[in-house]
């Protein structure tokens, strides 16, 4: 692992809402970071995991908030979600997918690109929800998956 890939990740959850999905995540710090991706992943009627893709709306962020604290903007497409923290202090950030257009289980990972443009993928932090009628959440599944993909070994 490198070193200067080390955000500290304090939470990253998901609400279903309709048919939409709040994720919101807490850093204790980000030394070096530059960016965040989000990529998410479907898991369908068989156990296998579809659509694997990043997503391309943003929101925007706040530092020194706190859990419930969070705000949406108006989504741009097509860019990183900019690092608000640094090496002494961590942000929140908060996103809303409304790009989910059928019922289903959808994994969320969190990808965090540092100044030098390397990435890490925090499959160990994997947040999911289910919309309608979707398989029950497995995210030590989704974790070995994540990990295979990305060939991540965290």
């Amino acid at each position: 692992m490198h070193e200067h890939l080390l955000v500290e990740l304090s939470s990253f959850e998901t609400t279903a809402r309709g048919n939409l999905i709040d994720l919101t995540w807490l850093t204790g710090s980000e030394p070096q970071n530059s960016a965040y991706r989000i990529w998410r992943g479907i898991e369908n009627s068989s156990g296998n995991y579809t659509n694997i893709t990043t997503l391309t709306e943003l929101s925007s962020y706040q530092t020194n908030c706190t859990e419930g604290e969070l705000t949406i903007a108006s989504p741009e497409s097509n860019q990183l979600i900019l690092a608000a923290g640094n090496e002494r202090q961590g942000a929140c950030y908060s996103f809303v997918d409304n790009t989910i257009t059928q019922d289903g289980t959808y994994y969320y990972v969190l990808e965090d690109i540092n100044n030098e443009g390397e990435s890490i993928f925090h499959c160990d932090n994997l947040a999911a929800a289910t919309i309608g009628q979707g398989l029950a959440i497995d995210l030590e599944s989704a974790t070995n998956y994540c990990n295979q993909v990305t060939g991540s070994s965290n």
